[in-house]
């Protein structure tokens, strides 16, 4: 989800009352023209040049003992200094500006810096950690801010009862608190403008809620302070602001709307039965999620419409074009469906004319942005050879800027529109430089968001398909050097293949403890299918056309096996077998768990036997993960009578092949056995009671 932060930069600043000196007004000019030269960079989106000339502009107001421009010029600064990603340093000049300001009693100063300060938080909201820990204050920045706080809306006291060590020390972790500080003080002062700007990032905080029925509060809320800011922009004939509040709804709305559809297609993936109270309740769930989908689209409609309408009002600068592109992105998502990606002819112009902006304002990573769209619209239309130039005018535009995130999904697009050609050997390439792109010390970046240019990504729907296609093309690969007769090459992409899936595996514990845990992984590192001569890793790949079997073994034997089954039968079948184990005390389950036994387990039972195995250890993926594997059924047996079974998240992080001590261990045991609901009031089913499980936990004690 794209969404933008209002921090406003500031004009050129006059010179304070001081004594007269040449020498402070040939400082206060040239920081004067610093400052313009700075906003103007920042129009343009070049935040490099905009950060040199805010930082000239800050001397020289220092210099000329002009503290008021000093702190616009820091504020601007803090803002440019965000715009490309550093956080922290961000939280720190504006930390400071709000010291300065309340020192000062400068009530306008003050206020931008609550803003900023709470737009930076919105999008990382641990950036004040960095300056605590230079400070070594470990509890000026850590205490919780007080209801009074963080939720009054009673007037306003005065200038000396509300500033200080409270908001300053209290609140400056507590982006919820210092913007609504920011909109009390603004209010009171009679400052719409920087109320709304307040409202804006307000409203960011609250739509930075991920999707669930359960969140639907946040939306709301969300919508509010973005609808204020956007009556107060047209009110104020402000039309930046009030194109910025309704892009936002946009971009809310299309991004729910998404969100709700998938939440629906999931929940279709079970059979369409109704012979049980549970079938029906996922049927009417579903049906719920469908229709707030469409409350979604429609909102999202309505706003998009604002937008488009409104954008000529914008003068041609870089916040004009990012809005453009923004809208055409929102267009898209309000447009497709889990199974029909869409770029809708609207979406198509406004990606069009976010180029030529782009192109005016020699702004690379807007140009590669809206050109990459355009590519995806041939893409989805079947003209690969425009898809494939676009692409490569994108990529050009990508790697002349520092932004790693347009750059690797440039080149992921151009690794799939050259797959889809048949040019596997460049794809393969382009695969593997997405890849690199993506690398450790930037994934983690990612996930947690990187500047106001983007949202917090998914790691599900932006980072593991990039892996799941490559080990896809080196599959393909393998088969392909496997029918012509050259085994060791197909050994090599076979390795290369389970590689893939390793690296996807590492980085999806990274993104779920939201830690840089790839070294400690990467230290542990073994050959894992030397960890048992017993044992078989049995990695299984649900793709779009196919699920694959990648068998490891002692030794290093690898096999491949490919069984026609496409990744959307697969999970239907795992979806009912789950149901039936969780919630019905019958028999029902071996229907779907013979069907997964013959799919998983049967086409690779001969090279099990071959190799004397006792022990399957599955790396399954996904909704594989929530069933037992142990269960599946053969019609007389189920698996875990024949084999050992063991269930791992990847072999490479739990460190395969280091020995362990078999003795003196202590043991955690849970479990629940009383009945549960999650969320029943937004259609969600009620956990039966699990009598037997105090009985189990006894067992295993004994």
């Amino acid at each position: 989800m794209i969404v933008v932060a209002s921090v406003p930069h500031v004009g050129c600043r006059t010179a304070q009352p001081g004594p007269p000196s040449s020498e402070i007004n040939s400082a206060n000019s040239a920081a004067d023209a610093a400052l313009q030269a700075g906003n103007d960079a920042h129009r343009r989106g070049a935040f490099d040049e905009a950060i040199v000339e805010y930082r000239h502009a800050a001397a020289g107001y220092s210099a000329a003992r002009n503290e008021s421009g000093a702190l616009d010029a820091t504020i601007n600064l803090a803002n440019a200094t965000q715009m490309k990603g550093n956080y922290d340093d961000a939280y720190e000049l504006l930390f400071e500006v709000l010291r300065r300001a309340e020192a000062k009693g400068d009530r306008p100063r003050q206020v931008a810096a609550l803003n900023a300060l709470g737009a930076v938080l919105v999008f990382r909201p641990d950036a004040y950690v960095s300056l605590q820990m230079k400070s070594g204050d470990h509890s000026a920045h850590t205490g919780h801010a007080s209801a009074a706080h963080a939720h009054h809306h009673e007037p306003p006291t005065p200038t000396s009862e509300i500033t200080g060590t409270a908001t300053s020390g209290e609140i400056a972790h507590d982006a919820p608190a210092l913007l609504k500080r920011a909109i009390e003080l603004a209010d009171f002062d009679g400052n719409r403008a920087a109320a709304a700007s307040a409202m804006v990032n307000l409203g960011n905080y609250y739509a930075d809620k991920r999707y669930l029925p359960a969140n639907r509060e946040s939306y709301d809320a969300a919508f509010s302070h973005y609808r204020q800011a956007y009556q107060a922009g047209v009110d104020g004939g402000d039309a930046e602001l009030s194109v910025q509040a309704a892009s936002n709804m946009a971009v809310l709305a299309a991004t729910w709307c998404e969100s709700a559809g998938k939440a629906a297609s999931l929940i279709d993936v079970a059979p369409d039965t109704t012979q049980d109270a549970r079938s029906r309740a996922s049927a009417r769930r579903a049906a719920v999620l469908r229709s707030q989908a469409h409350e979604f689209a429609a909102d999202a409609r309505k706003w998009l419409d604002v937008v488009e309408k409104r954008l000529v009002d914008l003068p041609r600068n870089n916040a004009r074009t990012f809005t453009t592109i923004t809208a055409a992105l929102s267009e898209c998502r309000a447009a497709s469906t889990p199974d029909a990606p869409a770029v809708p002819a609207q979406a198509k112009q406004l990606f069009a004319d976010g180029m030529t902006l782009a192109g005016e304002l020699n702004d690379r990573a807007m140009y590669a942005e809206a050109s990459s769209g355009l590519a995806r619209a041939a893409e989805l239309e079947g003209d690969l050879p425009t898809a494939e130039r676009l692409t490569y005018d994108a990529l050009n535009a990508a790697q002349q800027t520092r932004d790693r995130y347009t750059l690797y999904r440039c080149q992921w697009q151009s690794a799939r529109i050259l797959s889809r050609q048949g040019k596997s050997d460049a794809a393969l390439a382009a695969y593997r430089r997405a890849v690199a792109t993506l690398g450790d010390d930037i994934r983690n970046d990612f996930v947690l968001g990187n500047g106001n240019q983007r949202g917090r990504l998914t790691f599900r729907d932006d980072i593991a398909p990039l892996y799941y296609e490559l080990a896809d093309q080196l599959l393909r690969r393998a088969a392909s050097d496997q029918t012509a007769g050259e085994p060791a090459e197909a050994l090599v992409a076979l390795r290369q293949a389970r590689d893939a899936v390793e690296l996807l595996k590492g980085a999806e514990l990274q993104d779920y403890l939201q830690d840089e845990c790839q070294g400690v992984i990467a230290r542990q590192k073994k050959q894992i299918e030397d960890a048992d001569p017993t044992a078989a890793i049995v990695y299984i790949l649900p793709l779009a056309d196919r699920t694959e079997l990648l068998l490891s073994f002692y030794g290093g034997d690898f096999k491949r096996v490919a069984v026609p089954v496409p990744q959307k039968q697969l999970l239907r079948v795992v979806h009912e077998f789950r149901r039936y184990l969780v919630y019905f005390a019958s028999d029902e389950y071996q229907i779907s768990g013979r069907q997964l036994f013959d799919w998983i387990i049967k086409p690779i039972e001969s090279e099990l036997q071959n190799h004397n195995v006792k022990t399957i250890v599955f790396v399954p993926d996904g909704s594989l993960r929530s069933v037992p594997m142990s269960a599946l059924w053969d019609g007389k047996h189920h698996l875990i009578e024949k084999y050992a079974v063991a269930v791992s998240p990847g072999l490479n992080i739990l460190g395969a092949g280091r020995p362990r001590r078999r003795e003196g261990f202590n043991l955690l045991m849970t479990g629940i056995s009383e009945e549960r609901a999650d969320y029943p009031a937004a259609g969600n089913p009620t956990y039966p009671a699990l009598p037997y499980v105090p009985v189990e936990l006894n067992a295993l004690q004994n």
